[in-house]
């Protein structure tokens, strides 16, 4: 895999012993069984889903869960306006949001450039001054009283 400029990421994919994705407990609580990227910086992480078809480099859309240090987790959405734009043309024909005639997606982040290192430029801004908190949804603790036997 190409490498990122000041950004390092390792492919998440654990197997067990058949062979078969197993499913490793992730920060917030969360568990995967797919592989993910996770980019690692000193003052938080990022866990990116691998989506067929975009790269690294070039990827104008993509979901995060974002680590602080204190163990807290928020949730955001990075897109281009290129992405942005494309969806409302889809819409057009699809009769979505008044046939593409507005956008809205919570805890969106907006780059001017594509690529993991402009989302991961964006969260390093945010965080010394507060704005993530504002920005990106926090996410629950796992917490095991909110899961049903």
């Amino acid at each position: 895999m190409p490498k990122i400029p000041r950004v390092a990421l390792q492919p998440s994919a654990s197997r067990d012993q058949t062979g078969q994705n197993a499913r490793t407990p992730e920060p917030c609580g969360n568990e995967i069984d797919s592989p993910f990227y996770r980019v690692s910086e000193p003052g938080f992480r990022m866990l990116i889903p691998r989506w067929e078809g975009y790269e690294p480099e070039t990827a104008e859309q993509a979901d995060a869960t974002i680590t602080l240090p204190d163990g807290t987790c928020r949730y955001a959405t990075f897109m281009t306006l290129g992405a942005i734009g494309r969806a409302t043309d889809r819409w057009k024909g699809t009769g979505e949001n008044l046939g593409g005639r507005y956008f809205r997606c919570s805890d969106l982040i907006i780059m001017r450039g594509p690529g993991f290192a402009s989302m991961v430029d964006a969260v390093r801004d945010m965080i010394p001054t507060g704005e993530i908190d504002r920005a990106c949804t926090l996410l629950p603790p796992d917490d095991e009283d909110q899961h049903a036997d």
